[in-house]
């Protein structure tokens, strides 16, 4: 059964409205799922789990990241609050496609990029460890990373 779920096809989790105009310049700690709904590509859990997550680094390029901020409507002036992240992880078989980068905030008081980035730390183990299934990771995070970290981590993040 894992084996069947770690071999996934290049997909998109959820369809992209086009006729949704972009997000404001107000950006939830929490995707615009119009805009960045996820996508991973073909990958098995070997390949997933040959290097730890936190060696997983993936630059997004300066043309991506000028694109994430215009569909989001961010202006350059507040660009430094945020970090291009990948909504689902290389580590977890992210894509490198544009329906899978947002802008996610650096400084909000509870849920910020720090927080994520610990998420998917836990769920780069347990799908590694055989306690979760790649697909359902990829799911839980692309679908609302807070509930997934309240599920998978703790129900609030340390303070620190």
């Amino acid at each position: 059964m894992v084996a069947l779920a770690s071999i996934l096809t290049m997909r998109h989790l959820v369809a992209r409205d086009e006729s949704v105009p972009p997000a404001s310049t107000t950006v939830s700690v929490l995707p615009n799922r119009n805009v960045t709904p996820g996508a991973v590509r073909a990958a098995s859990l070997e390949q997933v789990c040959a290097v730890a997550q936190e060696e997983v680094v993936k630059d997004v390029s300066p043309s991506q990241r000028e694109r994430v901020f215009a569909e989001y409507g961010i202006p350059a002036a507040q660009r430094g609050d945020y970090e291009v992240d990948y909504l689902i992880t290389p580590g977890l078989g992210g894509n490198d496609d544009i329906r899978n980068l947002w802008p996610e905030p650096y400084h909000t008081a509870t849920w910020n990029a720090h927080v994520k980035d610990a998420l998917e730390e836990r769920l780069h183990e347990m799908v590694c460890s055989h306690q979760l299934d790649l697909a359902a990771a990829q799911k839980a995070i692309a679908t609302d990373w807070i509930v997934a970290y309240q599920k998978y981590v703790r129900a609030v993040p340390a303070k620190g």
